[in-house]
């Protein structure tokens, strides 16, 4: 999962250096950051461990709710083939 600008991450990623998560794009207000999702988190058991804002912990949930989350949130959100 990555953002198509680096620029743009860095510049909404209100964490600590080393605490990369998607969960960062939450953060953009303008929602200038388009994500793009590897298709193969969608295959079983479907889940991605990601950090929440903070490098010391992992938060595992359903691929599919954090597509949810990241849409909702009004960022661009692309499935692909990585």
């Amino acid at each position: 999962m990555f953002l198509a600008d680096r620029g743009i991450w860095f510049e909404v990623r209100e964490h600590r250096a080393g605490a990369v998560t998607p969960f960062g794009v939450l953060n953009d207000e303008e929602r200038r950051g388009k994500v793009f999702v590897d298709r193969d988190f969608f295959e079983a058991p479907g889940l991605i461990g990601v950090h929440p804002n903070d490098n010391r912990a992992t938060v595992w949930l359903g691929v599919g709710d954090l597509v949810e989350v990241i849409r909702e949130h009004g960022n661009v959100l692309e499935v692909v083939a990585v």
